[in-house]
């Protein structure tokens, strides 16, 4: 939200498409350069992060596949531990903040 820091998905080995994907933050340079080392968010998840969405300058949203259904989890960049987020009833079919 505030253009110091950059999410994305990215594979802990690139090209290896049985790997899962991660939640990763970056700090940015004003041209848009990594200014520290990437950092994953969902390291102690053991599922996929899918769309992700800032909520702030200092948590994400994001959806995953969780027994069959597409949940909505949260995630805090201070402590990355990833946490179920709103009712577990349903399925998601996208997120939008």
């Amino acid at each position: 939200p505030d253009g110091k820091k950059l999410a994305y998905r990215a594979q802990k080995i690139a090209g290896y498409e049985a790997d899962r994907w991660q939640l990763m933050v970056v700090d940015i340079s004003e041209s848009g350069e990594f200014a520290s080392e990437p950092k994953s968010l969902t390291a102690e998840l053991d599922r996929t992060c899918d769309d992700f969405q800032w909520v702030n300058n200092q948590s994400i949203l994001f959806t995953t596949e969780e027994n069959g259904a597409r949940k909505i989890y949260s995630v805090q960049l201070a402590d990355a531990k990833p946490a179920p987020f709103g009712t577990d009833r349903g399925q998601i079919t996208s997120l939008s903040v």
